[in-house]
């Protein structure tokens, strides 16, 4: 029996992005359902998902904490967004292009000493 048109075809995605420990542990910081294609780390454990859909990157600062970029960036310029984060340092900063093709720096501000 053929049945058209077919029903759609859901693909359920899980990712558990996280750390290993020391003992050679893997710690969850956080399980997710979207399909990025970059992950990014630095020595301070700070974890950012970039390359994810609707052209966003995300900031995983500590489990169960996934935070929108672009909601953290003051003065954003209207239309702009984060998609693909190239790179950061161990400070937090970042540097990256966005889906118009703009470059940008990202500048970690106001943190105190954490």
């Amino acid at each position: 029996m053929s049945v058209w048109p077919r029903p759609p075809f859901r693909i359920w995605h899980h990712e558990r992005v996280g750390v290993w420990d020391r003992n050679g542990d893997f710690k969850t910081y956080f399980d997710e359902t979207i399909s990025s294609d970059a992950l990014l780390f630095n020595d301070n454990n700070l974890i950012v998902i970039t390359l994810a859909p609707g052209n966003n990157s995300y900031l995983v600062p500590k489990p169960g904490v996934r935070l929108n970029l672009a909601d953290l960036v003051e003065n954003l310029p209207a239309g702009q967004d984060l998609r693909f984060i190239l790179d950061m340092d161990n400070h937090g900063n970042m540097i990256g292009s966005s889906s118009t093709g703009n470059n940008f720096l990202l500048e970690l501000v106001g943190v105190g000493n954490q």
